[in-house]
Protein backbone atom coordinates (compact mmCIF):
# COMPACT_ATOMS: atom_id res chain seq x y z
CA UNK A 1 0.00 0.00 0.00
CA UNK A 2 1.61 3.31 -0.95
CA UNK A 3 1.24 6.85 0.49
CA UNK A 4 -1.86 7.89 -1.10
CA UNK A 5 -4.03 4.42 -0.47
CA UNK A 6 -3.04 5.30 3.26
CA UNK A 7 -4.16 8.65 3.22
CA UNK A 8 -7.56 8.10 0.90
CA UNK A 9 -8.43 5.26 2.91
CA UNK A 10 -8.78 7.86 6.05
CA UNK A 11 -7.19 5.65 8.37
CA UNK A 12 -6.84 7.27 11.68
CA UNK A 13 -3.21 8.96 12.07
CA UNK A 14 -2.48 6.77 15.23
CA UNK A 15 -2.55 3.37 12.73
CA UNK A 16 -0.24 4.64 10.56
CA UNK A 17 2.44 3.96 13.23
CA UNK A 18 4.02 7.25 13.97
CA UNK A 19 6.31 6.07 16.85
CA UNK A 20 7.96 3.91 13.90
CA UNK A 21 8.38 7.25 12.23
CA UNK A 22 9.89 8.83 15.32
CA UNK A 23 12.15 5.50 15.87
CA UNK A 24 13.41 5.58 12.65
CA UNK A 25 14.24 9.31 12.44
CA UNK A 26 16.44 8.80 15.79
CA UNK A 27 17.93 5.87 14.32
CA UNK A 28 19.10 7.53 11.49
CA UNK A 29 20.57 11.11 13.14
CA UNK A 30 22.51 7.89 15.29
CA UNK A 31 24.28 7.04 12.57
CA UNK A 32 25.36 10.46 11.95
CA UNK A 33 25.15 12.65 9.11
CA UNK A 34 27.08 15.57 7.48
CA UNK A 35 24.39 16.73 4.93
CA UNK A 36 21.55 19.90 6.50
CA UNK A 37 19.63 18.82 3.36
CA UNK A 38 19.88 15.09 4.02
CA UNK A 39 18.32 15.67 7.58
CA UNK A 40 15.67 17.64 5.79
CA UNK A 41 15.20 14.80 3.12
CA UNK A 42 14.60 12.03 5.67
CA UNK A 43 12.41 13.79 7.96
CA UNK A 44 9.98 14.84 4.74
CA UNK A 45 10.71 10.82 3.12
CA UNK A 46 10.51 8.83 6.28
CA UNK A 47 9.55 10.67 9.02
CA UNK A 48 6.27 12.50 8.14
CA UNK A 49 5.27 9.92 5.57
CA UNK A 50 1.93 9.16 6.67
CA UNK A 51 1.44 13.01 6.56
CA UNK A 52 1.84 12.44 2.46
CA UNK A 53 5.09 14.90 2.89
CA UNK A 54 6.68 15.76 -0.73
CA UNK A 55 8.42 18.89 0.42
CA UNK A 56 9.68 20.96 2.81
CA UNK A 57 11.48 24.09 3.74
CA UNK A 58 13.60 25.42 6.81
CA UNK A 59 13.09 28.61 7.85
CA UNK A 60 15.26 30.64 9.98
CA UNK A 61 15.34 34.13 11.35
CA UNK A 62 18.46 35.99 10.58
CA UNK A 63 19.39 39.86 12.98
CA UNK A 64 17.49 42.09 10.15
CA UNK A 65 14.70 39.82 11.09
CA UNK A 66 14.36 38.62 6.81
CA UNK A 67 13.41 34.86 6.69
CA UNK A 68 16.13 32.84 5.03
CA UNK A 69 15.92 28.96 3.72
CA UNK A 70 19.07 26.76 4.50
CA UNK A 71 17.76 23.70 3.95
CA UNK A 72 14.71 22.43 1.58
CA UNK A 73 13.66 19.00 -0.08
CA UNK A 74 11.77 18.79 -2.86
CA UNK A 75 12.92 22.06 -4.74
CA UNK A 76 15.37 22.66 -6.97
CA UNK A 77 18.27 25.60 -6.09
CA UNK A 78 17.17 27.53 -8.47
CA UNK A 79 13.42 27.49 -7.46
CA UNK A 80 14.91 28.44 -3.50
CA UNK A 81 16.97 31.17 -5.32
CA UNK A 82 13.91 32.72 -6.26
CA UNK A 83 12.00 33.48 -3.71
CA UNK A 84 11.97 36.99 -2.71
CA UNK A 85 12.92 37.87 0.31
CA UNK A 86 10.56 37.65 3.17
CA UNK A 87 10.41 39.19 7.10
CA UNK A 88 9.40 37.91 10.03
CA UNK A 89 6.85 40.77 10.78
CA UNK A 90 4.36 40.49 8.37
CA UNK A 91 1.51 38.79 9.39
CA UNK A 92 1.86 35.00 7.88
CA UNK A 93 1.11 31.28 9.09
CA UNK A 94 4.69 30.79 8.54
CA UNK A 95 5.64 33.64 10.62
CA UNK A 96 2.94 32.96 12.54
CA UNK A 97 4.83 29.69 13.62
CA UNK A 98 8.16 31.45 12.91
CA UNK A 99 7.12 33.80 16.01
CA UNK A 100 5.62 31.55 18.82
CA UNK A 101 6.89 28.20 18.10
CA UNK A 102 3.91 26.64 17.15
CA UNK A 103 2.14 24.53 14.52
CA UNK A 104 0.17 26.22 12.58
CA UNK A 105 -2.15 24.99 9.58
CA UNK A 106 -0.64 26.84 6.22
CA UNK A 107 -3.27 26.38 3.74
CA UNK A 108 -3.80 24.46 -0.02
CA UNK A 109 -2.29 25.36 -3.12
CA UNK A 110 -5.16 28.14 -3.12
CA UNK A 111 -5.00 29.54 -0.19
CA UNK A 112 -1.32 29.69 0.50
CA UNK A 113 0.44 33.22 1.10
CA UNK A 114 3.26 32.83 -1.34
CA UNK A 115 5.92 35.41 -1.52
CA UNK A 116 5.05 37.31 -4.67
CA UNK A 117 2.91 37.14 -8.17
CA UNK A 118 3.45 34.04 -10.50
CA UNK A 119 5.49 32.90 -7.55
CA UNK A 120 3.18 29.60 -6.72
CA UNK A 121 3.06 28.45 -10.99
CA UNK A 122 6.93 28.40 -10.01
CA UNK A 123 7.28 26.31 -6.76
CA UNK A 124 4.89 23.72 -7.51
CA UNK A 125 3.17 23.42 -10.67
CA UNK A 126 1.48 20.32 -9.40
CA UNK A 127 -0.17 22.32 -6.19
CA UNK A 128 -0.41 20.59 -3.32
CA UNK A 129 -3.45 19.65 -0.79
CA UNK A 130 -2.45 20.94 2.52
CA UNK A 131 0.90 22.85 4.27
CA UNK A 132 2.13 22.54 7.94
CA UNK A 133 4.75 25.21 9.34
CA UNK A 134 6.16 23.60 12.88
CA UNK A 135 8.76 24.77 15.14
CA UNK A 136 12.95 23.38 15.64
CA UNK A 137 13.16 25.26 18.92
CA UNK A 138 16.35 27.36 19.39
CA UNK A 139 16.45 26.85 15.13
CA UNK A 140 13.92 27.82 12.89
CA UNK A 141 10.40 26.77 11.58
CA UNK A 142 9.89 23.76 9.06
CA UNK A 143 7.08 24.49 6.21
CA UNK A 144 5.58 20.98 5.07
CA UNK A 145 3.93 20.34 1.77
CA UNK A 146 1.37 17.73 1.72
CA UNK A 147 -0.13 15.71 -1.22
CA UNK A 148 -3.20 14.64 0.82
CA UNK A 149 -5.71 16.92 2.59
CA UNK A 150 -4.48 16.98 6.45
CA UNK A 151 -6.73 17.58 9.34
CA UNK A 152 -4.50 19.27 12.29
CA UNK A 153 -4.99 17.64 15.36
CA UNK A 154 -3.69 17.41 18.85
CA UNK A 155 -2.22 13.75 18.02
CA UNK A 156 -0.95 15.08 14.90
CA UNK A 157 0.49 18.28 16.64
CA UNK A 158 2.32 16.35 19.39
CA UNK A 159 3.98 14.14 16.39
CA UNK A 160 5.44 17.79 14.87
CA UNK A 161 6.13 19.06 18.05
CA UNK A 162 8.23 15.57 19.39
CA UNK A 163 10.02 15.73 15.65
CA UNK A 164 11.14 19.07 16.07
CA UNK A 165 12.50 18.72 19.44
CA UNK A 166 14.88 15.75 18.34
CA UNK A 167 15.45 17.94 15.72
CA UNK A 168 16.42 20.35 18.31
CA UNK A 169 18.75 18.29 19.97
CA UNK A 170 20.69 16.80 17.18
CA UNK A 171 21.43 20.28 15.95
CA UNK A 172 22.51 21.32 19.18
CA UNK A 173 24.71 18.90 19.65
CA UNK A 174 26.29 18.71 16.42
CA UNK A 175 28.01 20.25 13.97
CA UNK A 176 24.80 21.09 11.51
CA UNK A 177 23.80 23.98 14.02
CA UNK A 178 27.02 25.73 12.32
CA UNK A 179 25.00 24.89 9.11
CA UNK A 180 22.05 26.84 9.62
CA UNK A 181 23.59 29.85 11.21
CA UNK A 182 26.44 30.50 8.46
CA UNK A 183 25.65 33.24 6.18
CA UNK A 184 26.11 31.36 2.63
CA UNK A 185 25.40 34.70 0.74
CA UNK A 186 25.71 37.57 3.33
CA UNK A 187 24.06 40.55 2.79
CA UNK A 188 24.20 44.28 3.54
CA UNK A 189 23.45 44.94 7.18
CA UNK A 190 22.80 41.25 8.04
CA UNK A 191 24.97 39.64 10.59
CA UNK A 192 25.87 35.87 9.83
CA UNK A 193 24.73 34.74 13.16
CA UNK A 194 20.97 33.79 13.12
CA UNK A 195 18.64 34.26 15.87
CA UNK A 196 15.33 32.70 16.40
CA UNK A 197 12.06 34.65 15.51
CA UNK A 198 11.33 34.93 19.72
CA UNK A 199 15.33 36.46 20.15
CA UNK A 200 14.88 38.82 17.34
CA UNK A 201 11.68 40.29 18.87
CA UNK A 202 13.60 40.29 22.24
CA UNK A 203 16.40 41.90 20.74
CA UNK A 204 14.14 44.73 19.31
CA UNK A 205 12.56 44.98 22.58
CA UNK A 206 15.54 46.03 24.55
CA UNK A 207 16.77 48.12 22.17
CA UNK A 208 13.13 50.05 22.56
CA UNK A 209 14.72 50.22 26.34
CA UNK A 210 11.75 47.56 27.87
CA UNK A 211 12.58 45.67 30.86
CA UNK A 212 13.03 41.76 31.10
CA UNK A 213 9.65 42.02 32.85
CA UNK A 214 7.92 44.79 30.45
CA UNK A 215 9.16 42.28 27.90
CA UNK A 216 7.29 39.12 29.40
CA UNK A 217 4.20 41.03 29.96
CA UNK A 218 3.99 42.50 26.77
CA UNK A 219 4.70 39.58 24.45
CA UNK A 220 3.37 36.98 27.12
CA UNK A 221 6.54 35.31 27.84
CA UNK A 222 7.31 34.27 31.11
CA UNK A 223 10.40 36.38 32.57
CA UNK A 224 12.26 33.28 33.14
CA UNK A 225 11.89 32.59 29.58
CA UNK A 226 12.75 36.17 29.01
CA UNK A 227 15.78 36.03 30.92
CA UNK A 228 16.98 32.92 29.67
CA UNK A 229 16.40 33.84 26.00
CA UNK A 230 18.95 37.22 26.84
CA UNK A 231 21.32 35.28 28.24
CA UNK A 232 21.28 33.35 24.39
CA UNK A 233 20.86 36.19 22.30
CA UNK A 234 24.63 37.73 24.55
CA UNK A 235 26.12 34.42 23.70
CA UNK A 236 24.97 34.56 20.06
CA UNK A 237 25.92 38.11 19.52
CA UNK A 238 29.03 38.33 21.69
CA UNK A 239 27.96 40.90 23.92
CA UNK A 240 28.42 41.24 27.50
CA UNK A 241 25.33 43.22 28.84
CA UNK A 242 22.49 45.06 28.20
CA UNK A 243 24.12 48.13 27.52
CA UNK A 244 26.26 46.50 24.89
CA UNK A 245 23.46 44.93 22.88
CA UNK A 246 21.65 48.40 22.86
CA UNK A 247 24.30 49.92 21.50
CA UNK A 248 25.26 47.24 18.73
CA UNK A 249 23.89 47.95 15.36
CA UNK A 250 21.35 45.84 14.40
CA UNK A 251 18.56 46.93 11.79
CA UNK A 252 15.54 47.56 14.17
CA UNK A 253 12.93 47.47 11.37
CA UNK A 254 13.32 45.34 7.98
CA UNK A 255 14.16 47.72 4.91
CA UNK A 256 10.88 46.59 3.22
CA UNK A 257 8.96 43.24 2.21
CA UNK A 258 7.22 42.15 -0.76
Amino acid sequence: MNRHDLLVNLRPFSELRPLERVKSLVDFLRVGSSSLQSVIQFVTVDTLFPLSAFAACLNIVRLDGSVDIPAWYGLTQEQVGSIPERYVNVDTPVNRSLRTGSVVECGSYETYLFAGPEHERTLFPQGFASSIAWPIPGVGSVVTFCEQEIQLNLEIELFLLTIGGILSLEFSHTNLGGLIHRDEHPREAVSPVALTSRQWIIVQAIQNGLTNPAIAQDLGFSESLVGQETMQIYRKLGVTGRRELIEKEILLEPPGHF
